[in-house]
Formats: structure tokens, C-alpha cells, sequence
């Protein structure tokens, strides 16, 4: 899982934050004293030539949030600099290595499963190795041969408070597939399909239309096409 670590004034950084938990913090660091709204602020991601000067702190912190959630990739960074003054807020993306918790699913469902709980606290687990008939579905146990993600279910319910919320980390949850493809399980998560309402993503087809039964909560699975057998839907 992915955090934000700020750079303070005398050199030193913080712990991991949020970026609920950042934001106030880097408002406090580009504000008054040090700062003056006739000077500005100007933002920039790194690799990035700085925006155009902003004179509102409202409107800079709003740009900001906007920037970091957007560039949450482990080593972006999200700088805010004062004008006419010898200091930047700097916000660097880290990972952060949690204990990964051991469900009774496979390598890949332990990783999601630890993920999506420090992300989403408060989320409810409907199921991880259930009984789906005969054929079998990812929520039965499965064996690999090419040993990962290994023995245990290969998929993983959660329920959060609205389905606007659960769309909202599906999308997520598809980023962070997305990012361990692309950089090979470096960084984000082993996401092999997400399934919501009426729609299903995996790395092949993107989103898609799904055919099943309408899901009124986040199925998520690892990445079923290491595993042998036929897996049924879910």
C-alpha cells in the first residue's frame, strides 16, 4: 500500500499519511508566516514544468489534493512552492510494506485482502472460500501448478456503504491492476478480474459487460489465469 511522506521545514519527514491526513499539514507548511497570497504559490508533479502562479491557498490545496490523488504511484511526487520564498511543501508517494494478513485464500487474495482493508477499514467481507457447486467457482480452493498464487480460493466479496462507494474502489482496484502489470509486481496489486453491478474488468478485455448475476458488492479475484482448472463464475 501506497502513503504520502512529507518533507518538513528542518529536513526531517513525517510518518506515512493520507491524503486527508496530508493535506492540513502541507496548508500549514505553505501559509503564513512563510507564505504571502501577493507572492503565490505554483504546483508541479516531479518531471513537470510548475503550473501558473495561484494566488488563492484554497484553490492551491485544492490542486494539490486533486494532484496527489491523481499521481499515487509509488515515487510521484507533488511539489508546492512559494514564491519569492527558499521553501517547497514536498509530498512523495512510499510504500508502505503492512503485514500481510493470511485469509484463506491464495497469495494474491491475502495481498488484496490486506490492501483493501487499510484502504477501507470499515469494508465487510462477505466471503473468501465459499462453496459455489459444481463446477467449482475462484471461491473454492484451488491448486496451482506453477505454484503462485498458490493453494486457497482465488476470490475475495466485500461490501462497503453505497454502491457509489463501491464503484469508487472497483475503479481503484482496477489502478492498482493496471500498475502491477505494468511494472511487472513492482508496484499496485495482483487484481486478475473486479466485478460490480452489472460490469467486469480483467487486463485482457479492460471493462465489459457481465453476463452473471448482478453484483451488489466488489468481487475481486487474483490472477486466475495462473491457475489450473476451469473456474466457474462467482
Amino acid at each position: 500500500m501506497n502513503a504520502l511522506i512529507l518533507s518538513k521545514p528542518g529536513g526531517e519527514n513525517t510518518g506515512p499519511l493520507t491524503v486527508d491526513e496530508a493535506r492540513p499539514i502541507v496548508r500549514n507548511q505553505i501559509d503564513a508566516p512563510r507564505g504571502n497570497p501577493r507572492d503565490g504559490w505554483r504546483l508541479k508533479i516531479r518531471g513537470n514544468e510548475f503550473g501558473f502562479i495561484r494566488h488563492d491557498i484554497v484553490d492551491v490545496m485544492d490542486r494539490w489534493e486533486s494532484l496527489a490523488r491523481q499521481n499515487d504511484a509509488k515515487g510521484d511526487v507533488v511539489v508546492v512552492d512559494i514564491m519569492d520564498h527558499p521553501y517547497s511543501s514536498v509530498a512523495r508517494w512510499a510504500e508502505i510494506k503492512s503485514p500481510v494478513k493470511q485469509t484463506s485464500g491464495n497469495h494474491d487474495i491475502d495481498l488484496i485482502y490486506t490492501a483493501w482493508h487499510g484502504r477501507y477499514p470499515n469494508s465487510r467481507n462477505a466471503g473468501i472460500c465459499v462453496f459455489k457447486g459444481d463446477p467449482p467457482s475462484q471461491h473454492c480452493d484451488w491448486t496451482d501448478q506453477n505454484e503462485e498464487p498458490g493453494d486457497g480460493a482465488n476470490a475475495s466479496d466485500e461490501f462497503l456503504s453505497t454502491m457509489e462507494d463501491m464503484l469508487d474502489a472497483a475503479a481503484w482496484g482496477v489502478a492498482q491492476g493496471k500498475r502491477f502489470l505494468a511494472t511487472k509486481g513492482d508496484d499496485g496489486l495482483p487484481f486478475g478480474r473486479l466485478i460490480i453491478a452489472s460490469k467486469i474488468w480483467d487486463p485482457f478485455q479492460g471493462w465489459h459487460p457481465y453476463s452473471g448475476n448482478f453484483h451488489g458488492h466488489d468481487h475481486m479475484e487474483g490472477r486466475w489465469w495462473l491457475i489450473s482448472g476451469s473456474a466457474g463464475r462467482c
